[in-house]
């Protein structure tokens, strides 16, 4: 609030108060009922700031920061995608170093849907560095879209159905795949006793879907034949077929051609 005062040329005065409001809206507006997604456009607007001064806009929870400059008349108004972030209220600060105005934002809190196990099959035999394939997650735990992506997933292999005793774990993966590294490589079992297997979705407002059913695989023995022990039955090989060449021929002498 401002005092403006003014006087005449006869002197005469007259003063009252000039109130600046500051205002700051978002478009468009999340509610918990209704709220946003990572991702989405939305749009802060401002009334009341200084004229022609740079704006700083804030997502405080993760936080990101905007810069923008008001216009003339102290108004401004500035489009930016929302971060990603986990699930609920989330503020965001416009200020000019002298006035300082919050709106909130609310962020979706609906887990992705389940990710469908697809590779191994079901009691499977698998390689030692076995390969696992599910389907993408696209849909939400309601069957709408996923609206904040991207989504991640979260991959297991046990040796338990219960997964107490994890062999192989897997978190912040970005494609609906995975390849066991070599040092990740799982010993032979029966398919008595398989492995068990499971992922889940994450999606980018850190919602966290159920985890999908087990599967389960087995690995079968594998000989794996070390490059000494290949060179080594390749020389024992080569000199059977030197004895063996010369004992044929040595047959195929007649008895006549010593002395």
């Amino acid at each position: 609030t401002y005092e403006v005062e003014a006087r005449d040329k006869n002197n005469n005065e007259g003063s009252t108060a000039f109130t600046i409001t500051t205002n700051l809206a978002i478009s468009p507006v999340t509610t918990t009922d209704s709220p946003g997604y990572v991702g989405e456009s939305v749009t802060v607007s401002g009334t009341g700031f200084k004229p022609s001064w740079q704006i700083t806009v804030t997502y405080a929870s993760t936080p990101v920061v905007f810069t923008t400059t008001s216009e003339e008349d102290g108004s401004f108004s500035y489009t930016f995608e929302v971060p990603p972030s986990a699930a609920g209220a989330h503020t965001i600060t416009a200020t000019d170093g002298t006035s300082t105005m919050q709106v909130i934002f609310f962020m979706e809190s609906t887990p992705p849907g389940i990710p469908l196990p697809m590779l191994p099959y079901l009691d499977e035999k698998a390689a030692s560095e076995a390969y696992f394939d599910w389907a993408d997650v696209t849909k939400d735990a309601d069957g709408a879209d996923e609206l904040s992506t991207p989504v991640t997933y979260d991959f297991q292999v046990a040796t338990d159905a219960d997964f107490t005793i994890i062999l192989v774990e897997k978190t912040g993966l970005t494609i609906s795949e995975y390849t066991l590294l070599e040092e990740e490589k799982l010993e032979s079992t029966s398919k008595e006793e398989p492995y068990y297997w499971r992922v889940r979705a994450v999606d980018a407002a850190s919602n966290v879907s159920d985890w999908s059913g087990a599967g389960t695989f087995y690995v079968g023995f594998s000989f794996e034949m070390k490059g000494w022990l290949l060179y080594l039955l390749i020389a024992i090989g080569a000199i059977g077929v030197f004895f063996l060449g010369f004992w044929l021929g040595r047959r195929t002498i007649p008895e006549d051609y010593y002395y």
